[in-house]
């Protein structure tokens, strides 16, 4: 699965993570922006786009956001497995109901 991590860096003539924030993208994007004061804030994303952009203050927190979501998302897009039959199981044995 492909992303994108941006970093942004304070400069004196513009707010990147605006800029960074209204990019229509089309993969999933995640920034950080280490001068920001929370741990991590949803920023709003382009208007076309899926939905806000999450903001961490720190680069690994971004990066292991991103990695979690890759991997949910891969964990999603599994074909789903199916519950194994077993045909010598009791079900119907009082003793068995008794124990739950």
């Amino acid at each position: 699965m492909d992303a994108i991590l941006v970093l942004t860096v304070p400069t004196a003539i513009a707010d990147l993570a605006s800029v960074a924030c209204s990019a229509e993208v089309a993969k999933p994007l995640v920034l950080s922006v280490p001068e920001q004061a929370e741990t991590i804030r949803l920023l709003p994303g382009p208007p076309a786009g899926p939905g806000p952009v999450p903001a961490c203050a720190y680069p690994a927190s971004a990066a292991r956001a991103l990695a979690h979501a890759c991997r949910y998302g891969a964990w999603r897009a599994r074909k789903p497995g199916r519950v194994p039959e077993f045909g010598d199981l009791r079900g119907a044995d009082p003793y068995l109901r008794r124990l739950n």
